[in-house]
């Protein structure tokens, strides 16, 4: 009895955001359970100290606290936890750019949870796999996933579900560019996020929210949004998002022209990515310590750092990242004057974003202009 007051306290204190203290209470609570003999509830525990520790960003602790889990459950041969326990493995693999592994985990997630008719189960895995297929730049894919996964929690008026998975719908429709449409998913996200006050919720929509502004050059909102959201995010110690949205404050200034802070929030992003030990978010910072150096035409440094991001890129099989940044590379070297790396480049990238579905039309007419120098240039050598 003890033991599960202790798991309330832990839940309440994870709804308020105070994460690393919810860790502590679900550490006594997991004391108590294994003093009782209660397997169950201490695997469920696990589960919990998992799922707070990928909060933290904190993956090597998310991973012990999941297998230890997994291990558990299996013992007990408890389909429900082992079903949970996959869902949860999936969402650290994915976290950390493991994208054909974590698929792997949802697909065995799926099956049990189709088995034992858990519908809540089902939907969970739903919205899981919408994120893959995002992350892996197949928006249309994700959008089936999303919105399978908000109609089974509109039927089970699972409220923060909805919240969740229309932010994420509306994540699918701005990487579409239907802008309008996303903005609508947002706000009625934000909706659902307020009346909970789940801070967490709060802060990820006010950062989608912001990279919308900024796309359509309203940069003073994205940057209000963005501190908003910074300032959350630090509160309840979400050290992965808050590195996400100093590269977008980063982004958001080198659109304003100033370099020089663009750069500072990147290294900080940087910075924070390494610690967390997340390769994707890594790769993306590089990316855009890359393309601040391009614009400042400190070209070499702008190489360097692009180079870096696509092997990361290739390491964790984001194609999509891959493609857009061995492009920049690409862009990199015709402004060196490097004209055959260039076009290797454009042409490298063309075919992996077309392999995905990608718009490569910006990158046409830079190809066939290459093409024709060298081709002339190689005409006049002879």
């Amino acid at each position: 009895m003890e033991g599960q007051k202790l798991v309330d306290t832990a839940d309440q204190l994870i709804a308020a955001g105070d994460i690393k203290q919810a860790i502590e209470v679900y550490k006594e609570a997991l004391a108590e359970l294994q003093k009782s003999g209660d397997g169950a509830g201490e695997a469920t525990v696990l589960g919990n100290i998992g799922n707070a520790y990928l909060y933290l960003s904190e993956i090597d602790q998310s991973l012990k606290a999941y297998k230890s889990a997994l291990s558990l459950s299996e013992k007990l041969g408890n389909k429900r936890l082992i079903s949970a326990t996959y869902n949860n493995m999936g969402n650290v693999l994915s976290a950390i750019g493991r994208l054909q592994e974590a698929l792997e985990y949802y697909e065995k997630a799926m099956k049990l949870y189709q088995e034992l008719d858990n519908a809540k189960g089902i939907g969970n895995v739903l919205n899981n796999l919408g994120a893959i297929y995002s992350n892996m730049g197949d928006a249309d894919k994700s959008i089936a996933y999303y919105q399978k996964a908000l109609q089974l929690s509109k039927e089970l008026g699972d409220t923060k579900g909805q919240g969740q998975r229309l932010a994420n719908l509306a994540n699918s429709y701005a990487e579409l560019q239907r802008y309008d449409e996303a903005l609508l998913l947002y706000e009625q996200a934000k909706i659902i996020s307020d009346k909970m006050a789940d801070q967490r919720g709060q802060a990820i929509i006010a950062t989608n929210l912001a990279s919308i502004h900024q796309i359509r050059g309203e940069y003073q909102k994205s940057i209000l949004l963005s501190n908003e959201a910074l300032s959350l995010f630090r509160k309840i110690g979400d050290r992965l998002n808050e590195a996400g949205v100093l590269g977008n404050l980063g982004n958001v200034y080198q659109n304003l022209g100033d370099l020089q802070q663009a750069l500072s929030y990147y290294a900080q992003a940087l910075q924070l990515a390494e610690i967390t030990g997340v390769p994707r978010i890594q790769a993306h910072q590089l990316g855009n310590l890359g393309n601040a150096s391009m614009a400042k035409g400190e070209y070499l440094n702008a190489e360097k750092y692009y180079q870096k991001a696509i092997v990361i890129f290739k390491t964790i099989g984001d194609r999509r990242g891959e493609g857009v940044t061995i492009a920049n590379l690409g862009s990199v070297y015709k402004f060196q004057g490097k004209k055959e790396l260039a076009l290797s480049c454009f042409d490298e990238a063309a075919a992996i974003l077309r392999q995905l579905g990608q718009s490569v039309e910006y990158k046409l007419h830079e190809i066939a202009a290459l093409r024709n120098e060298l081709e002339s240039g190689l005409l006049v050598t002879q």
